[in-house]
């Protein structure tokens, strides 16, 4: 073979692999401006992603690169939830919107840990068995420290029977009364 064409074939090969994999760290669908907090890639080709930006706002949006479905924007006036699980190290993501409780499950990183999601009637109360799993997910930064992600304790949500999220904090403290 040509030493001419094997070099090409090499250099066409890298050039492949490496585009290839800046696709796949990069499946969200958050702006190249933004910090993935987590995502989430489902099934049939759509993603889930949880972004903030260095203005002070966060993200949750749903669709495809294509067409985006829904995005819902939180600031400092309207906070999107967060509670970590003590006994999953789950960090759940939750907020209400339009008469729905949307759930954004982000699993501690291990092996094999995936994703979940779960939207339903705002009140309903929470159930794995009703969340939808990711194909994949990018774990991003979850922990990340933002004055439009309110940190819950386990006790208002454990003490309001699994029900995400309260719309405010004065119903926070009415659901442990």
């Amino acid at each position: 073979m040509n030493i001419k064409l094997l070099s090409f074939l090499c250099a066409v090969h890298i050039a492949i692999f490496s585009l290839s994999k800046a696709v796949g760290d990069e499946r969200n669908l958050c702006r190249a401006v933004e910090v993935n907090v987590a995502s989430c890639e489902t099934v049939k080709g759509k993603y889930a992603s949880i972004c903030a930006t260095r203005e002070g706002l966060v993200h949750y949006r749903i669709g495809r690169y294509s067409k985006v479905e829904l995005d819902v924007k939180f600031s400092a006036r309207k906070q999107i939830f967060r509670w970590v699980d003590l006994n999953t190290y789950i960090t759940f993501f939750g907020f209400n919107r339009g008469g729905y409780s949307y759930v954004f499950g982000v699993p501690q990183e291990t092996l094999g840990a995936t994703a979940f999601l779960e939207v339903k009637k705002s009140g309903e109360r929470f159930s794995y068995d009703e969340t939808f799993t990711c194909f994949s997910n990018s774990f991003g930064n979850k922990n990340i420290s933002s004055d439009v992600i309110k940190d819950v304790e386990g006790v208002h949500v454990r003490g309001n029977g699994f029900v995400f999220f309260p719309d405010d904090s004065s119903k926070m403290d009415e659901a442990l009364h």
